[in-house]
């Protein structure tokens, strides 16, 4: 890993792993609310 990337990380608050995680939890919450959606509408309702 590059000088630059490691920086860059210690600087972000996020991390991909957190990211994904939390864009799961919101797809999944939304499923369990109102149940099946084609990927465009999870994209399209979730942004």
């Amino acid at each position: 890993m590059a000088a630059s990337d490691v920086e860059e990380q210690q600087e972000q608050p996020w991390s991909r792993q957190r990211l994904r995680s939390t864009n799961e939890r919101l797809l999944l919450d939304r499923l369990r609310a109102l149940g099946s959606a084609s990927r465009a509408q999870l994209a399209r309702e979730t942004g």
